[in-house]
């Protein structure tokens, strides 16, 4: 997945899986609500190991 910084948001397309991350706290961005996610691919992967997805409408299935 390319993903550097910023809300991440599925545009269309088919739902991806397979891979496990935990929820570690949520917040909000220019009134966009999103879930704070760590991933198990290390610190050199996103903002230091974490990423933001948007929250609320089950996106990737996250919810």
């Amino acid at each position: 997945m390319l993903y550097t910084t910023s809300v991440l948001q599925r545009i269309a397309g088919k739902t991806i899986g397979g891979h496990s991350v935990k929820i570690v706290g949520w917040g909000k961005e220019r009134h966009i609500p999103y879930w704070i996610v760590a991933n198990s691919w290390g610190t050199g992967w996103g903002e230091g190991g974490f990423f933001r997805i948007v929250r609320g409408i089950n996106d990737c299935n996250i919810e």
